[in-house]
Protein backbone atom coordinates (compact mmCIF):
# COMPACT_ATOMS: atom_id res chain seq x y z
CA UNK A 1 0.00 0.00 0.00
CA UNK A 2 3.05 1.80 0.03
CA UNK A 3 3.47 5.09 -3.02
CA UNK A 4 1.39 4.78 -5.84
CA UNK A 5 -1.87 2.90 -4.27
CA UNK A 6 -2.03 4.96 -0.94
CA UNK A 7 -1.80 8.05 -3.41
CA UNK A 8 -5.15 6.63 -5.09
CA UNK A 9 -6.78 5.82 -1.94
CA UNK A 10 -6.69 9.42 -0.72
CA UNK A 11 -7.51 10.93 -4.12
CA UNK A 12 -10.08 8.56 -3.99
CA UNK A 13 -11.97 9.84 -0.74
CA UNK A 14 -10.85 13.43 -1.84
CA UNK A 15 -12.73 12.76 -4.81
CA UNK A 16 -15.89 11.01 -3.08
CA UNK A 17 -15.96 12.87 0.20
CA UNK A 18 -15.84 11.35 3.55
CA UNK A 19 -20.13 10.65 3.32
CA UNK A 20 -19.64 8.47 0.25
CA UNK A 21 -17.19 6.24 1.77
CA UNK A 22 -19.68 4.34 3.30
CA UNK A 23 -21.12 2.90 -0.17
CA UNK A 24 -16.78 1.27 -0.26
CA UNK A 25 -16.40 -2.52 0.02
CA UNK A 26 -12.51 -2.94 1.20
CA UNK A 27 -11.59 -6.48 -0.54
CA UNK A 28 -9.02 -8.60 0.07
CA UNK A 29 -7.89 -11.44 -1.69
CA UNK A 30 -5.82 -14.18 -2.37
CA UNK A 31 -7.27 -16.19 0.69
CA UNK A 32 -6.74 -19.50 -1.05
CA UNK A 33 -3.48 -18.73 -1.43
CA UNK A 34 -1.91 -18.35 1.89
CA UNK A 35 -2.80 -19.52 5.28
CA UNK A 36 -5.64 -18.05 7.33
CA UNK A 37 -3.61 -16.87 10.44
CA UNK A 38 -1.20 -14.78 7.86
CA UNK A 39 -4.52 -13.17 5.85
CA UNK A 40 -6.02 -12.50 9.00
CA UNK A 41 -2.59 -10.36 10.38
CA UNK A 42 -2.57 -8.82 6.91
CA UNK A 43 -6.11 -8.18 7.14
CA UNK A 44 -5.88 -6.91 10.53
CA UNK A 45 -2.71 -4.24 9.39
CA UNK A 46 -4.46 -3.13 6.09
CA UNK A 47 -7.63 -2.25 8.51
CA UNK A 48 -5.99 -0.39 11.38
CA UNK A 49 -3.46 1.72 9.05
CA UNK A 50 -4.24 2.11 5.73
CA UNK A 51 -7.79 1.35 5.64
CA UNK A 52 -8.66 2.96 8.77
CA UNK A 53 -9.95 6.31 8.03
CA UNK A 54 -12.30 4.73 5.42
CA UNK A 55 -13.70 2.37 7.98
CA UNK A 56 -14.33 4.63 10.24
CA UNK A 57 -16.48 6.95 8.04
CA UNK A 58 -18.31 3.63 7.10
CA UNK A 59 -16.45 1.50 4.34
CA UNK A 60 -17.19 -2.20 5.19
CA UNK A 61 -14.34 -4.83 4.33
CA UNK A 62 -15.00 -8.31 2.85
CA UNK A 63 -13.14 -11.26 1.97
CA UNK A 64 -12.75 -12.57 -1.39
CA UNK A 65 -12.01 -16.29 -1.20
CA UNK A 66 -11.96 -17.09 -4.80
CA UNK A 67 -15.04 -18.37 -4.55
CA UNK A 68 -18.76 -17.99 -6.25
CA UNK A 69 -20.09 -18.02 -2.59
CA UNK A 70 -17.64 -15.41 -1.48
CA UNK A 71 -18.43 -12.96 -4.56
CA UNK A 72 -21.84 -12.98 -3.93
CA UNK A 73 -21.71 -12.22 -0.22
CA UNK A 74 -19.49 -9.17 -2.05
CA UNK A 75 -22.55 -8.44 -4.10
CA UNK A 76 -24.99 -9.15 -1.31
CA UNK A 77 -23.23 -6.39 0.80
CA UNK A 78 -23.16 -3.88 -1.94
CA UNK A 79 -26.69 -4.42 -2.60
CA UNK A 80 -27.55 -3.91 0.71
CA UNK A 81 -26.15 -0.17 0.62
CA UNK A 82 -27.08 0.64 -2.41
CA UNK A 83 -29.87 2.48 -1.67
CA UNK A 84 -28.31 4.62 0.42
CA UNK A 85 -26.26 6.34 -2.29
CA UNK A 86 -25.07 10.12 -1.58
CA UNK A 87 -23.73 12.48 -4.02
CA UNK A 88 -19.54 12.22 -4.23
CA UNK A 89 -18.01 15.01 -2.67
CA UNK A 90 -16.74 16.40 -6.14
CA UNK A 91 -19.95 16.37 -7.33
CA UNK A 92 -21.33 18.38 -4.54
CA UNK A 93 -18.17 20.67 -4.94
CA UNK A 94 -18.87 21.34 -8.89
CA UNK A 95 -22.71 20.84 -8.86
CA UNK A 96 -23.84 22.20 -5.92
CA UNK A 97 -21.26 24.59 -4.88
CA UNK A 98 -20.33 25.57 -8.24
CA UNK A 99 -16.46 25.37 -8.00
CA UNK A 100 -14.27 25.14 -10.72
CA UNK A 101 -12.63 22.01 -10.70
CA UNK A 102 -9.32 22.88 -9.74
CA UNK A 103 -11.25 24.75 -7.01
CA UNK A 104 -12.19 21.60 -5.46
CA UNK A 105 -10.49 19.32 -3.10
CA UNK A 106 -9.42 16.96 -5.91
CA UNK A 107 -8.19 19.64 -7.71
CA UNK A 108 -6.29 21.19 -5.21
CA UNK A 109 -4.64 17.66 -4.12
CA UNK A 110 -3.57 17.09 -7.96
CA UNK A 111 -2.25 20.65 -7.95
CA UNK A 112 -0.27 19.85 -4.50
CA UNK A 113 1.37 17.09 -5.70
CA UNK A 114 2.34 18.69 -8.94
CA UNK A 115 4.12 21.70 -7.06
CA UNK A 116 5.87 19.11 -4.85
CA UNK A 117 7.08 17.32 -8.33
CA UNK A 118 8.05 20.48 -9.99
CA UNK A 119 10.19 21.23 -6.99
CA UNK A 120 11.91 17.85 -6.41
CA UNK A 121 12.71 18.24 -10.50
CA UNK A 122 14.47 21.65 -10.43
CA UNK A 123 16.80 20.54 -7.40
CA UNK A 124 17.00 17.55 -9.16
CA UNK A 125 18.16 19.29 -12.46
CA UNK A 126 20.76 21.94 -10.10
CA UNK A 127 22.09 18.58 -8.24
CA UNK A 128 23.05 17.58 -11.46
CA UNK A 129 24.18 20.32 -13.24
CA UNK A 130 26.66 21.27 -9.92
CA UNK A 131 28.12 17.56 -9.85
CA UNK A 132 28.85 17.92 -13.51
CA UNK A 133 30.74 21.22 -13.20
CA UNK A 134 32.83 19.96 -10.37
CA UNK A 135 34.05 16.90 -12.72
CA UNK A 136 32.41 14.16 -9.86
CA UNK A 137 31.90 10.85 -10.12
CA UNK A 138 29.75 9.42 -13.01
CA UNK A 139 28.24 7.42 -10.38
CA UNK A 140 26.55 9.63 -8.56
CA UNK A 141 25.83 11.46 -12.16
CA UNK A 142 24.25 8.62 -13.51
CA UNK A 143 22.04 8.13 -9.88
CA UNK A 144 21.10 11.31 -9.90
CA UNK A 145 19.87 11.27 -13.51
CA UNK A 146 17.92 8.30 -12.52
CA UNK A 147 16.42 9.96 -9.92
CA UNK A 148 15.50 12.66 -11.92
CA UNK A 149 13.84 10.23 -14.73
CA UNK A 150 11.68 8.45 -11.90
CA UNK A 151 10.36 12.08 -10.20
CA UNK A 152 10.06 13.19 -13.95
CA UNK A 153 7.96 9.87 -14.70
CA UNK A 154 6.32 10.81 -11.90
CA UNK A 155 5.10 14.23 -13.01
CA UNK A 156 4.09 12.80 -16.24
CA UNK A 157 1.35 10.38 -14.32
CA UNK A 158 -0.05 13.84 -12.44
CA UNK A 159 -0.13 15.62 -15.68
CA UNK A 160 -1.61 12.80 -16.91
CA UNK A 161 -4.17 12.86 -14.12
CA UNK A 162 -4.89 16.58 -13.94
CA UNK A 163 -5.72 16.21 -18.29
CA UNK A 164 -8.04 13.25 -17.74
CA UNK A 165 -9.90 15.43 -14.80
CA UNK A 166 -9.78 18.49 -17.36
CA UNK A 167 -8.03 20.74 -15.05
CA UNK A 168 -6.08 23.60 -17.05
CA UNK A 169 -2.50 23.62 -17.68
CA UNK A 170 -1.10 26.94 -19.76
CA UNK A 171 1.00 25.49 -22.58
CA UNK A 172 3.84 27.11 -21.25
CA UNK A 173 3.63 25.19 -17.69
CA UNK A 174 2.79 22.20 -19.60
CA UNK A 175 5.73 22.15 -21.35
CA UNK A 176 8.10 23.22 -19.19
CA UNK A 177 6.58 19.60 -16.83
CA UNK A 178 7.45 17.96 -19.81
CA UNK A 179 10.50 19.43 -21.78
CA UNK A 180 12.84 20.96 -19.00
CA UNK A 181 15.58 23.30 -19.35
CA UNK A 182 18.17 21.38 -21.39
CA UNK A 183 16.45 18.68 -22.77
CA UNK A 184 15.01 18.51 -26.09
CA UNK A 185 11.52 16.97 -27.86
CA UNK A 186 10.68 14.17 -29.55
Amino acid sequence: MAGTPLKNLRMFEKLCGKNALRNIILTTTMWDEIDEASGVRREKELRSNYWKVMIDHGSKTARYRNTRESAWDIVDQFCEIANKRCAMLLQQEMVDMEKQLRETQAGQALFATLEVLVKKQQEMLLKIRAETRRHGDGNIVRSLKEDYEEVRAQLAITVAEMQTLRIPLGRRLLRLFMYPMGSKRA
